[in-house]
Order: C-alpha cells, then structure tokens, then sequence
C-alpha cells in the first residue's frame, strides 16, 4: 500500500500540519492520501475550460460569467468579460490568454486585465509556445491561426495571421522542436508550424476523419491526433505519420511528461441509454491498455509529480470524476451535474474541475493515517486521526473491533476533510474526515465493515456562528450536484454520546465514506437522528 501513498510533494499549501504520532497502527506522517474532493466552491453555470499556472499557485476557470482566479483553494478573483470559451497560459512568463464568444481574445496577468484584442473572426482553441512566448489562437469560421504576444510592458498585440486547414479545432505546442501542431477538423489534416519563424512547415499532414484534438509528448516527441469521425488516432513525428491505431470515438488527449505515458479518452456514445467509456494508454507508437470508465469520457489532465491521472466523464446526475495512478483505477467520486475539463496543478498538488451546475471542484492529497493490514481474523485495532483545523488539533480515535474486516490484507485508511462548503443550509463544526478502504493497493469504495467501528473526535471548543453545541449532529456526506448540493444521510451512523465539558462526539460507522460534524439551520427538513439528548 505503501507503493501509492508515499509523499512525493509539499504538504498542501500549508493547509495539513504534519504531526508525528508514534502509534503502532498508524503510518508515518510523511505519507499522503490518494486524491479526493477537498473543497467544493460556487461559481459560474456552463464553465467550459480551466488551466493553471503553477509558479503563481492560480488557476484559471472560464465560465458563462468570465473567469474566476483561484490562488491554491480559495476563489481570489473574478474578471466579467462575458461568456469564454477556452484559456492558454504562459507558464513562463505569466501571462493567460481567455478566447470568448465573439472575436475578442482577453489577455490577463494574475487578477489584473491587460487587454482585450479583437482578431476580426471567431476565436475558439488557444495554446502557448512558452520558448518564444507567443500565444496560437484558432479561427474556425476563416481557416486562419493567429499568433499573439504579451512581453514586459509591451501592450498585447497580434504579430501575425497564418492560413492553415479547414475549421482548426485545436492547437498544441512542442517547447522541445519549437513546432506548433494546428488539427483542421474539416480538412482533415494537421498543419504543423515551426514556432521560431512563425512560417508553415507542412500545410496539410494527412490523418483520419474529423482530427479534434492533438497533444505533444516532449518525452518521446510523438504527437497524437485524436481523429474523431475516424475512430482513429494518429501518432505523429515532425510531419511524418508513424502509426495509426483504431480507437472508438477518441477525444481529449494527456500526456505525462515524466514517463512519457499519453493518455486518449474514447467513447461509445450511439446507444444513449448506456454510453461507454474508456482511457486508452500509449507509450510511444505502442497501445499499451484500455481503461474502462464508469460513463462515457469527456475531459482527462495529468500530474506528472504524482502520476494521478484525474478523467471527467458521465453527464447530468451520471457527471463524475474517475481517478488513476497511471494506469490503476483508484477511484470515482459522484459529481452528480457534467463536469466539462480538468485542469492540474502538480506544484501545489491540486486538481481543477468546472461542474456545470456552477461549482468547481477542488481535488487534493492530504495526511493520511492507516492501520496496518487486517483480515477477518485481527484482534481489535485502533486507528488514531489527527484534523488540525484554525491551528487546533482534534484527535480522532476510531476502534475497528475483532472480526470487523470482512477481507484479508485491507487497511483502513483516514484523512481529515479540508473543509464543508456550508452556508446557507448548515454549518460546519470543523470537524470531518474521510474514512477509506484498500486492499492490494485497490481502492474499495464500497467498503462496509463486518461489525460497527466506534469513533469518537474531538471538536473546536469555540464553535463557528451560529452553531448550537447541543443541536450538533453527525452525518456522512454525498455530493449530488443538484438541489442543496451536498446529501447528509445518517444511514450506518449511531450516536453514542458527547461529551460537552471536553467536546468530545462517539459514534459508530458501518461504512466508509466522508463524515462531518455539522448543525443544520434549516432542522425541520431533516429528522434529527443524531441529536445528542
């Protein structure tokens, strides 16, 4: 288990304190969880896209409303430049050029608005040679590429215009070869640029039918092609085509830049009633796997640091969000509404996900606390937790009694909750955490335990306004992404006690899953089973 949870990265943001408790069944405190959902905030209905710029610790999130800037977990600052389609960033210099309905492209450095240029047509996909600064922005309606820069305190401009295939569609840069790859959809061709003379190198390389998306791999300097009426990919070197391998519906394309793993989503989406999707993996020219995924795909971003790789994919009340470790699944977390891309963050460790009912998403690591590996036929064991909410740390102690691991060499896993996006419904106690399960380093969402675990936690002793400390109540939460956004079903949960004098709250759990202590303004839709009398 060890293998997967071993930290490679700066604890997040400062936000997790490490702390060391010698305890037998514990691991060390130099071990991080697999990612899950650690914040959840509001924003912009129909977000389309997101990127990131990881020497600034901000993501940028395009929306209906424009765009919302997010410095790690906090929403810092949104720009109201109407609808945006698609966003580039310079992760050189900084700068992050936003595409939106219309012919205007805004250019942006931090929060701050730069400029906005008009183009003269339609804008759509956006990329950025980071080796000459130059941003490569499609134009679909006029078959034209053109090329922005933004340097020092020149003012934004266009340098040139470049006529390419029919309706490019999307755009993607190779820092290593200076080349530009443009997928012309309707040309069904890719035209490949040389970024240093900003001069066309070959118009039209020929693919399959209907090229959607292109991505480079500066590992191994492959580009793939995702040919999506062709049910096909083509892998590129220079302008020469090297393979073509057959891949059912192939969408968006990642690529892991450390070991050169690229991944292709592909979907079937025909039968409507059960649409089927996949991550199909390659190494070079060579098809390595394929990945079934719950629903059918739509967005896929990498961390290379970490080697998690995060795939949106299902839509409406099916939208989810399938994590891997390269090639392991290790999860699926409901979103409950579509969620349209990913965008990652390896510095901060942090994963970006727009949900169409107007949330994002917020995926991280944080300490994780595990016994050693049980079977049916351990004797007790005790699993200590440590939440180090506002500076405080709130122990958890959780006793996972004798034949209560219903499965051999499992282990039971526990990470403290970042935070409970509350208001205006409830508030949280600052206390929560996510109680797992894993068995052979597979992670078992399902988990149920053979007998009750007993878990008491301790909470703040001030508690946020208004909460009432005798109208507190335990509860496991669901993410629905529709109507109050979080479900709280007490099904599995007994209350044993809580103590006041030492705000200390003992329950027992029959499942795993996200906990949190909360108190519900709004007391009379939900019954209040878990009152403390």
């Amino acid at each position: 288990m060890r293998n997967y949870l071993k930290l490679g990265l700066t604890l997040l943001l400062g936000s997790v304190l490490l702390v060391t408790v010698l305890l037998a069944t514990q691991v060390s405190a130099d071990e991080l969880s697999p990612p899950y959902v650690i914040v959840l905030r509001p924003w912009s209905f129909d977000a389309q896209a997101a990127a990131t710029l990881p020497s600034k610790g901000l993501a940028y999130i395009v929306a209906q409303k424009g765009v919302a800037v997010f410095q790690g977990l906090e929403l810092t600052g949104t720009i109201d430049i109407g609808s945006a389609k698609d966003v580039g960033v310079d992760t050189k210099r900084g700068y992050v050029y936003v595409t939106r309905d219309g012919t205007a492209i805004t250019v942006l450095s931090g929060t701050a608005r730069l400029a906005d240029i008009s183009i003269g047509a339609a804008t759509d996909a956006v990329a950025v040679l980071t080796t000459t600064g130059d941003a490569y922005v499609a134009q679909p309606a006029n078959d034209k590429v053109t090329i922005l820069q933004t340097s020092g305190a020149i003012t934004p401009s266009v340098v040139k215009s470049i006529n390419v295939g029919a309706a490019p569609s999307d755009i993607a840069v190779d820092p290593h070869s200076g080349y530009v790859y443009v997928a012309n959809y309707d040309g069904n061709d890719v035209t490949v640029i040389n970024g240093a003379t900003r001069t066309v190198v070959d118009l039209s390389v020929p693919v399959g039918d209907g090229p959607a998306h292109v991505a480079a791999n500066p590992v191994s300097g492959y580009v793939y092609v995702s040919n999506s009426r062709g049910n096909s990919v083509s892998i590129l070197q220079g302008t020469t085509v090297k393979a073509t391998v057959t891949i059912s519906e192939p969408g968006e394309i990642a690529v892991n830049s450390r070991n050169g793993h690229v991944y292709v989503l592909s979907s079937y989406t025909r039968d409507l009633n059960n649409p089927q999707g996949w991550v199909e993996v390659f190494s070079g020219t060579t098809h390595l796997r394929q990945i079934p995924l719950p629903h059918d795909a739509r967005a896929i971003a990498v961390n290379p640091n970490s080697g998690y790789v995060y795939v949106s994919n299902g839509s409406d009340q099916d939208g989810a969000v399938t994590v891997l470790s390269d090639t392991l699944v290790m999860e699926t977390f409901p979103m409950g509404q579509t969620a349209f891309d990913v965008a990652v963050d390896p510095q901060a460790d942090l994963a970006y996900v727009p949900i169409y009912n107007g949330h994002v998403a917020v995926f991280g690591r944080t300490v994780v606390y595990a016994t050693d590996p049980l079977s049916p036929t351990s004797p007790s064991a005790t699993l200590h937790c440590l939440n180090t909410q506002a500076g405080h740390n709130l122990p958890i102690t959780m006793t996972i009694p004798a034949g209560g691991v219903p499965t051999t060499n499992t282990r039971i896993l526990c990470t403290p909750l970042m935070e409970v996006e509350g208001a205006p419904d409830y508030v949280w106690a600052r206390q929560g955490f996510r109680l797992f399960a894993a068995q052979d380093n597979i992670n078992l969402p399902d988990f149920t335990f053979s007998q009750p675990v007993t878990t008491a936690f301790s909470y703040l002793e001030t508690l946020p306004a208004p909460a009432v400390e005798d109208e507190l109540e335990f509860h496991r939460r669901v993410w629905q992404g529709v109507s109050n956004v979080w479900h709280w079903p007490t099904s599995g949960i007994a209350f044993l006690a809580q103590d006041q004098p030492h705000n200390v709250y003992t329950v027992t759990l029959d499942r795993v899953g996200e906990y949190a202590l909360v108190w519900f303004k709004p007391h009379a839709y939900l019954p209040v089973v878990m009152k403390s009398p």
